[in-house]
């Protein structure tokens, strides 16, 4: 159960971004930030944690790469605020 998004778009007026719309800081319960290079497996691992919150029916949203859509940016788990 999961929703898919694109936050960021190039458009006839630049570029559109939609990241602070994300998630409230204020109402979540944790942020994770992951860094690494490309290929590091940021990606992988939030597929990961998908996976996981498939079997155990926890919603999702993925946030798509505008860039390369293969490629996830993040993951917000709505009920669990993070």
């Amino acid at each position: 159960m999961f929703s898919s998004f694109f936050l960021g778009a190039n458009s006839g007026r630049g570029f559109c971004s939609f990241y602070d719309e994300l998630i409230n800081l204020q109402d979540a319960r944790a942020v994770y930030i992951l860094k690494g290079g490309p290929g590091s497996g940021k990606s992988s691992f939030m597929r990961k944690l998908t996976r996981k919150a498939d079997a155990l029916n926890i919603p999702y949203e993925l946030i798509f790469c505008s860039s390369d859509p293969d490629s996830l940016d993040g993951v917000v788990f709505t009920t669990l605020k993070t």
